[in-house]
């Protein structure tokens, strides 16, 4: 019982690292249509 937090937090944490992650891949001011390099 005494690390029922951790499965509360480590989530959490996991999100938030990987929403990071996301807008340092993406870079800011690029969206989804922005992806795949081709104008057609």
């Amino acid at each position: 019982m005494g690390q029922l937090w951790l499965f509360w937090v480590a989530p959490l944490v996991g999100g938030v690292l990987g929403a990071l992650i996301w807008k340092l891949v993406l870079m800011p001011g690029e969206g989804l249509e922005d992806l795949g390099g081709e104008d057609v």
